[in-house]
């Protein structure tokens, strides 16, 4: 950054001219504690601390999945308090993978019980200090994020054994449709899981998936047209 523009369209040179390099804040003050890692500074460690302790694991041995939840889930929660709500489409979709994501890999790392509550928990205490609406909404953030957990616990669980019972023998699109029409099961989720077991994917599995999504949206739309105008 090296210039500044005036009112006339013109440039002029900045006094102090500057690199932009998008470190952010939580990287200036990992490079000011001498520490590489992000999730070592104040505003991050204890949330990693608390999944340590749910999950009985030490984050060196578990760094990928407390890393996406801390970061997922502080994230739902700013979003929350935006008033988005988990959805199946736009912002809400956004939300509802971050979540899902989050649960996803707290079952990875060992955790067995509800964890998003007590979690979220933390993460308030953490900002509540420069963001009060995280007090007084505390309760509305609770319930959203617990519905949401519980919801896609009883989902996940069907759909990994649909995977697992169909895995070891190669997945296709149509496969990961199956999954996701009939068990609900989030396809993002479903690819990772999926080459996360070692099972075999089909590489053309993405047109397949479109083929039947497609094919199961014409066939909504002549069940509709049938139906004829509500009266």
């Amino acid at each position: 950054m090296q210039y500044q523009r005036q009112p006339d369209g013109t440039f002029t040179q900045l006094t102090h001219r500057n690199v932009d390099f998008g470190g952010g804040l939580e990287r200036i003050t990992a490079a000011a504690n001498d520490d590489p890692d992000i999730f070592q500074i104040s505003a991050l460690r204890p949330i990693i601390e608390h999944l340590e302790k749910l999950s009985g694991r030490s984050y060196r041995d578990a760094t990928v999945g407390m890393r996406v939840i801390a970061d997922h889930l502080r994230a739902a929660v700013f979003m929350i308090v935006a008033g988005v709500r988990p959805a199946n489409k736009e912002r809400g979709y956004v939300l509802r993978r971050l979540v899902r994501r989050a649960i996803r890999y707290g079952q990875a790392i060992g955790i067995q019980k509800l964890f998003l509550p007590t979690t979220v928990s933390v993460i308030t205490v953490l900002y509540n200090d420069n963001y009060p609406e995280l007090d007084t909404q505390h309760k509305t953030i609770m319930t959203v994020l617990e519905k949401e957990e519980r919801v896609f616990l009883r989902t996940l669980r069907k759909g990994l054994e649909e995977l697992h019972r169909r895995g070891p023998t190669g997945m296709t699109g149509k496969d990961i449709f199956t999954l996701y029409d009939t068990f609900g099961f989030p396809t993002e989720l479903a690819v990772e899981e999926v080459l996360h077991s070692g099972y075999s994917l089909c590489p053309q599995w993405r047109d397949t998936f479109d083929r039947y999504m497609q094919q199961q949206r014409a066939r909504s739309r002549t069940t509709v047209l049938r139906k004829g105008p509500v009266q």
